[in-house]
């Protein structure tokens, strides 16, 4: 809608990406400073923000202040993922651990297909209003999917505040080594 070449809407896809893959490394100490329960509604209400700003975008604006915003909302979604998957998965043996993995991969893929088809949708439904052009359907849809977003965060306050604590708690601690006896 803002007449970029392809090749530029295309690219656009990089910030995420590169976001997504330097939130990584302090995704844990995140999780160990608010615990999962804070990470998560926190992250999903601040992901529900950014989608929500994209309204805000116009082809007047600089690229990089769309550049920018696609980075912070790759490393946010970086967070809930990793979140997410870890919380999901921590209860697991190692006798179902490949059952639960591949459950959670199908269950990410609907995830992210319903999210798809329900923003096509409000899409279609802010196009049957013929006072507003391609971009202010873009726009509407933007704010709506935001807001559905940071409703979404309410599931997250089902977790305890404890939960996921044994998963945090004292990872990537130095090992003490065994003080010998006198006896030996």
């Amino acid at each position: 809608g803002f007449g970029y070449p392809a090749l530029i809407a295309g690219c656009m896809m990089a910030p995420t990406a590169v976001g997504s893959i330097l939130a990584k490394s302090g995704v844990t100490q995140l999780l160990r400073r608010l615990g999962y329960r804070r990470t998560l509604v926190g992250v999903t209400i601040f992901i529900g923000v950014m989608i929500a700003q994209f309204s805000l975008q116009s082809a007047a604006l600089p690229v990089w202040l769309l550049i920018l915003p696609l980075f912070v909302l790759g490393m946010a979604m970086s967070i809930q993922f990793t979140s997410m998957n870890t919380i999901t998965l921590a209860d697991l043996n190692d006798e179902n651990a490949s059952g639960g993995n591949s459950v959670l991969a199908v269950t990410q893929q609907l995830s992210i297909s319903l999210g798809v088809a329900v923003s096509a949708a409000v899409l279609r439904f802010y196009e049957g209003f013929d006072s507003t052009n391609t971009v202010e359907q873009f726009h509407f849809t933007f704010i709506t999917m935001g807001v559905l977003t940071v409703i979404s965060a309410l599931v997250f306050m089902l977790l305890k505040p404890k939960d996921g604590r044994n998963l945090i708690k004292d990872r990537h601690k130095p090992k003490q080594t065994p003080v010998p006896s006198e006896q030996e």
